[in-house]
């Protein structure tokens, strides 16, 4: 079984979730299937950078920091390429391409074209209703992340219900997990590379429009000033479509509290669980999200969440978080005290959230997609992938929708 692997909707300048996501997956299913090998198709620059004769990388094209480029690779060449190189099924993201030649396997993440607030041009919101619209009626296999994102793209379409396969994100424990109490070495090296104190508010994120910083920053403003200068806020991230990095900005100055907010843009893999780690706060008002994979990274390092009730979010934190809307102000700001300052609170929340963290898994993810993978280019599964359960859409109820 050779697996094709476009990595191309990633921008080859930085690494994301989505990247390590791939990695991830990769590596278990290399473990999980011995007759297994991939393809990976890739920018110039951009690697996944696994060493192993069963991966091999195409760097010929263009990745998503040359957009009009990238499009046209994914739809005209990596499909010919995967035949050619005698691929068995073809994986990626957002898209089937319109010349495939073998069976495509969509991975469909965000519908976050369908919302106008996320201020998308009318072009590029256009081509994306499109481009999932076609992507649904021709991919052999849909995979998305939660039961909510299978009931928003069956809204869309209820006719792919038999191919859309719901399968939990992963969580890699060797990287999140919590602070050692004798950790001051660590503590040191955020101090002094990043001028970080013991205690901060974090946030990890890019600054599109649906992420609500501008919210998150005006309730932050509104804590007690010798407690933002305690605890700052540390926001690790960057900008591109839509960014709203400067308007954030721009609030704290006005606010007079720039002094206590540090925007570090992207920092290194080897910084980010650090920072998750020795967190007194994770904050996410993001008001879109089909998993909020970073919610579970601060939980499975020990780290009380400050969430935007979004219907996702049960499912991701079990209901061991503070969901609120954070465009009350208040209540947000309330909120924000509360998972700093309530030591009883923080016990109890910081236990069973290592609880629920515990239960998602890279393997388990890799298992269930690599077996459907396998079903969809018409093969036996390897017996290693057996272990869970498949769920579809077709099992999963939406409301106002007839059973399929």
């Amino acid at each position: 079984m050779k697996i094709g692997l476009s990595l191309l909707c990633e921008n080859p300048k930085r690494r994301t979730g989505l990247t390590s996501l791939f990695l991830s997956f990769v590596t278990h299913a290399l473990e999980l299937a011995p007759d297994l090998s991939f393809l990976i198709f890739c920018a110039e620059g951009q690697s996944l950078g696994l060493d192993s004769d069963r991966v091999q990388e195409d760097s010929r094209f263009a990745g998503n920091d040359r957009m009009g480029l990238r499009l046209l690779a994914e739809h005209f060449k990596i499909g010919p390429a995967a035949c050619k190189a005698g691929c068995d099924v073809l994986i990626t993201t957002g898209l089937t391409p319109l010349r495939a030649g073998l069976p495509v396997v969509m991975q469909l993440f965000t519908l976050h074209h369908l919302t106008r607030t996320n201020r998308m041009s009318p072009l590029r919101s256009m081509y994306r209703k499109w481009a999932t619209l076609h992507g649904m009626r021709k991919a052999a296999l849909i995979i998305t992340n939660t039961q909510f994102a299978c009931r928003q793209i069956l809204s869309v379409n209820p006719g792919v219900a038999g191919k859309l396969l719901q399968s939990y994100e992963g969580i890699d424990h060797s990287r999140f997990f919590p602070a050692d109490p004798a950790s001051g070495p660590e503590l040191e090296s955020l101090k002094e590379k990043f001028g970080i104190p013991e205690k901060y508010f974090f946030w990890c994120s890019n600054f599109y429009p649906y992420k609500q910083a501008e919210l998150l920053m005006e309730a932050w403003c509104d804590l007690p000033e010798a407690m933002r200068t305690q605890a700052p806020l540390v926001m690790v991230g960057g900008g591109g479509w839509g960014d709203s990095k400067e308007e954030t900005l721009a609030i704290a100055q006005r606010r007079g509290a720039a002094d206590t907010v540090k925007m570090l843009d992207w920092v290194s893999d080897s910084d980010v669980p650090v920072l998750f780690r020795h967190a007194s706060v994770f904050v996410h008002p993001s008001r879109e999200e089909t998993f909020g994979r970073s919610v579970l990274e601060a939980m499975a390092s020990g780290v009380p969440c400050v969430v935007q009730d979004i219907p996702v979010m049960p499912e991701v934190t079990g209901g061991h978080a503070i969901s609120i809307q954070y465009s009350d102000r208040a209540a947000a700001s309330a909120a924000l005290k509360h998972a700093m300052t309530d030591v009883d609170w923080r016990q109890g929340v910081i236990k069973a959230g290592l609880q629920k963290a515990g239960s998602f898994s890279f393997r388990r993810l890799s298992a269930e997609r690599l077996r459907a993978i396998y079903l969809a280019a018409g093969k036996e599964p390897p017996p290693a992938c057996l272990e869970f359960p498949l769920t579809y859409g077709e099992s999963i109820p939406v409301p106002g929708l007839a059973k399929h």
